[in-house]
């Protein structure tokens, strides 16, 4: 049996894909499985259907491709749903986690697998609301502020009860930023909090601008996941006082898996490990689960995939829970703050959200009621 993968670049974060592969790799290692022979396709930033289309259609032609892995967002797999359905061969899919689940809800050969990221986002709001912080500004870029997650975090502020005071959207191009507009706006808004719904990019240039312009380093932040990305924002001089955030992972998450985790990816490929590593990891071992139920012959591959959602799978960051409805594996998230060390930023872990199947609901059911725009290309892929 060989395996189907297709791939998005990134230049937002360049090394993206190769640990994303490293992570793939090491895991196979780690387990001590033999990795199926793999076919690679790379589909740019995913943003190109009628690309996307044709390089499935190449490898759902081999006869020896069972499975396809895809990492690409769920409306870009839902492109290649009908292809895969027609073949009666399995899509796992996995990204950055930037979307609403039930927005496409994918189709019963079809497993999904993210860093939840807008899932962190909404549980950054829930904590300002938790604080008693319900009178904020919301910062975005005009790329980050292209997905699923905007929306699902202010729905959080619309239903507690909470106020945008102004929503501060910067430039495509970082460089562009006019922190003037951010500071008129605070001294006339008198916000409680900050919440920032940024990448890398952006939110450097928003870092360096908001110091630059010495504004209030002492009102409460509550960041998206890649704010605080552990290894990203240790790169970030220190500035505000008090940035709080849900990551995916963390590296000093207390388990030998994690550990085990972290010292196989430093061992294969002399890096530190990351959240990209872990998404390969993860997505490596729920293959793994899968072409070991097709191997057993059980039955056609919605069958397969019922029988994968009642393993068990135990990740770096926790137990994978399958969730049937929306075929999402999901993972524990972990409360972060950061501190200042020498001058930059560093990354605690401050709690964790061990089962929090209720909350998760709630936001996967939140579907937009009136038309939306989004970019195409996969979050995090651009070109």
């Amino acid at each position: 049996m060989k395996v189907g993968i297709l791939v998005c670049s990134s230049k937002l974060y360049p090394a993206m894909l190769f640990d994303i592969m490293a992570g793939y790799h090491s895991y196979f290692k780690y387990a001590g499985h033999k990795a199926p022979e793999y076919i690679v396709e790379s589909i740019g930033t995913g943003a190109d259907y009628k690309l996307l289309q044709q390089k499935a259609e190449v490898l759902l032609l081999n006869p020896d491709v069972k499975i396809i892995l895809a990492f690409i967002d769920l409306f870009a797999a839902k492109r290649i749903e009908p292809f895969i359905n027609a073949a009666g061969k399995i899509l796992i899919s996995a990204d950055a986690g930037a979307d609403i689940p039930g927005m496409a809800i994918p189709s019963p050969q079809h497993i999904h697998v993210s860093l939840q990221e807008a899932y962190g986002a909404v549980l950054a709001v829930h904590e300002a609301m938790n604080d008693h912080r319900m009178n904020n500004i919301y910062i975005t870029s005009f790329y980050d502020g292209g997905y699923g997650h905007c929306y699902a975090a202010a729905r959080v502020w619309e239903k507690k009860g909470g106020e945008l005071k102004f929503n501060y959207v910067t430039p495509l191009n970082p460089n562009d930023i006019n922190i003037d507009i951010l500071a008129r706006e605070m001294e006339a808004n008198q916000p409680q909090a900050l919440v920032l719904q940024y990448s890398a990019e952006s939110g450097q240039k928003f870092f360096e601008k908001y110091k630059d312009k010495q504004l209030d380093q002492h009102i409460p932040v509550y960041a998206s996941p890649f704010v605080c990305e552990e290894n990203w924002i240790s790169t970030q001089p220190y500035y505000f006082k008090d940035i709080k955030a849900y990551a995916p992972w963390h590296s000093k998450i207390d388990s030998k898996m994690n550990r085990d985790f972290c010292t196989t990816i430093f061992n294969e490929t002399d890096k530190t490990a990351n959240v990209f590593h872990l998404l390969g990891w993860d997505s490596a071992m729920l293959l793994a689960s899968t072409a070991e139920t097709v191997a057993n012959k059980i039955g056609n591959a919605a069958q397969v995939l019922k029988v994968v959602g009642e393993k068990t799978h135990e990740s770096p960051r926790g137990v994978l829970r399958y969730m049937e409805k929306h075929r999402h594996f999901i993972a524990p998230m972990y409360g972060v703050k950061l501190t200042d060390h020498e001058g930059m930023y560093q990354s605690e872990l401050s709690g964790h959200l061990l089962d929090a199947t209720n909350l998760w609901l709630e936001f996967a059911e939140e579907v937009p009621f009136e038309n939306i725009s989004r970019w195409y290309n996969t979050y995090l892929c651009l070109s």
